[in-house]
């Protein structure tokens, strides 16, 4: 948690976390939450915890 607070206090937007073993993609912006896909309009994209695991 300490080291996502640090991305975010160094201005990075985008904060995901991860979790292969158990396939699960967690947003972090004043917490960590669990999504199931995460919009990036500066892409004009959206991640999926199914397009990123499968």
């Amino acid at each position: 948690m300490e080291k996502l607070r640090e991305y975010t206090a160094a201005g990075i937007v985008h904060v995901w976390l991860l979790d292969p073993r158990n396939k699960r993609l967690y947003f972090y912006q004043d917490g960590l939450r669990e999504v199931q896909g995460y919009p990036v309009p500066e892409l004009a994209m959206e991640a999926s915890a199914g397009d990123l695991f499968d």
